[in-house]
């Protein structure tokens, strides 16, 4: 399975109301009660993953007059120390490992799992969604062996697959060195070992008949 490395945002259309109001500044600002309501629901969007949290931020700040107290309130740092909850870091650390480590079968150990978590929190990459999964994908790609596992191919790899067939994988997604040259027809497969064995056989008939030393196969 392969993860779309850039998650998509889209808001509500209820939400966009929101953003119609233009940006902040002048009689755009908000106060009290509604500036409260407004932080909540740019949280609930941020926590629904439908916006991004810096961007969450930009609007909260556009509604916010200079000099406010709003700023040293939980609700503003709430939304402005934003952390990509545990269960969704760990789901996004699942999608790209799949993707390009062979998941759990493969190369993505839970000792793996924990030291890149460790550095993303150490990079400061663990604020959003996008950024996070950025930095796995980056860092998934650099581990020994992950090029076996990557869904993408070079020019050289698309060429020979462009003649010969897509790269051959195994159960965990592991590339074999082979190509499917008869896709996933498993008779064909079936008869071309045939074909090769008798060929084999055929060889081996023919050194025996005119006394060659050796063996093949």
């Amino acid at each position: 399975m392969i993860f779309n490395s850039k998650p998509q945002y889209q808001t509500s259309p209820a939400f966009d109301d929101l953003l119609d109001i233009g940006a902040g500044g002048g009689n755009n600002y908000f106060e009290g009660q509604e500036l409260r309501d407004y932080s909540v629901n740019l949280l609930d969007q941020v926590n629904a993953g439908t916006l991004d949290p810096y961007y969450a931020r930009e609007l909260l700040d556009s509604r916010i007059e200079p000099g406010s107290d709003f700023v040293n309130k939980g609700k503003y740092k709430r939304l402005a120390n934003y952390q990509v909850p545990d269960d969704v870091q760990g789901s996004i650390f699942d999608s790209v490992a799949n993707a390009y480590l062979g998941g759990s079968d493969g190369l993505a150990t839970e000792e793996l799992r924990n030291r890149l978590f460790e550095q993303a929190r150490a990079m400061g990459a663990t604020g959003s969604r996008r950024e996070l999964n950025e930095y796995l994908t980056s860092e998934a790609l650099k581990q020994p062996g992950a090029d076996l596992y990557t869904p993408g191919q070079n020019v050289f790899e698309q060429e020979i697959s462009a003649r010969y067939g897509p790269l051959a994988r195994n159960a965990q997604g592991k590339r074999t060195g082979g190509n499917l040259v008869f896709g996933e027809n498993a008779e064909r497969y079936a008869q071309n070992e045939e074909l090769m064995a008798s060929i084999q056989q055929g060889l081996r008939n023919y050194t025996n008949k005119m006394g060659a030393y050796g063996s093949l196969g």
